[in-house]
């Protein structure tokens, strides 16, 4: 099996240290406007498309940036002051230092979303993903949709992504073995997007990311972790399949 076959998995990784769910949603109240700049410096992204799409539904708020260059701030907010435990495990847990990292972004969906996102494919290489609330997962979901190809190097896909031309009609649900699972989607073969039926409850994804220039050494480190990962949780990976 290869890192691209695998389009989703819950990973095999330690359980996070104990956190306060009310602690970590006032700090991302808290930063969501004054860490806004960090965000705006990934503009033309779908990680920032509220401009295309009106039900666009995250409040997304930086925790570390060092993407770019070694001047970068890194830990925004006091993030790893106030989480020192929870901090390191964003990273750790994937096997990774701080060193390889270049963004933590926290995805708290918004007040009053309801419905589909957008498709999309993250524009980053490395596909890893912690939980840290999915309140209401019957009636919330995690969706995925296979590409027609088996790209070897993600598409760029222009958003609003051309359904017919690019993507397989099924729908899938990933299933969550917790709802504070880390987990793994993958850029290359697949697009996902949330839905939200109920909009009542706390929903909080991240995703972490290495530097510019380091996906080679990356995948290499957590290639292993998420094929291992894929074997072992086999009733809740999805493949890649032309179907």
């Amino acid at each position: 099996m290869q890192i691209n076959d695998i389009l989703y998995t819950p990973l095999d990784v330690e359980e996070k240290p104990e956190f306060d769910i009310e602690k970590l949603k006032s700090w991302l109240s808290k930063n969501y406007q004054p860490l806004s700049q960090y965000k705006d410096m990934l503009a033309g992204s779908s990680f920032t498309a509220e401009k295309i799409f009106e039900n666009y539904p995250w409040n997304l708020t930086v925790a570390y940036f060092k993407l770019f260059n070694e001047n970068e701030p890194g830990w925004l907010g006091n993030f790893d002051q106030e989480f020192p435990e929870l901090s390191r495990h964003l990273y750790e847990s994937f096997n990774l230092s701080i060193d390889d990292i270049g963004l933590i972004i926290f995805l708290p969906i918004k007040h009053g979303h309801t419905g589909l996102g957008f498709w999309h494919n993250d524009p980053e290489w490395y596909g890893l993903r912690h939980y840290f609330a999915f309140d209401n997962p019957e009636t919330n979901k995690l969706l995925m949709r296979r590409t027609k190809i088996d790209y070897v190097e993600r598409n760029n896909f222009s958003l609003p992504i051309d359904e017919k031309e690019y993507l397989q009609d099924e729908i899938i649900e990933c299933k969550l073995l917790s709802t504070t699972q880390s987990f793994f989607l993958n850029n290359v073969r697949s697009v996902h997007a949330t839905y939200t039926a109920d909009p009542t409850g706390t929903r909080i994804a991240t995703i972490v990311t290495g530097k510019f220039g380091k996906r080679k050494e990356m995948q290499e480190k957590i290639e292993s972790l998420i094929v291992k990962s894929a074997e072992k949780y086999k009733d809740y990976a999805v493949l890649w399949d032309n179907k």
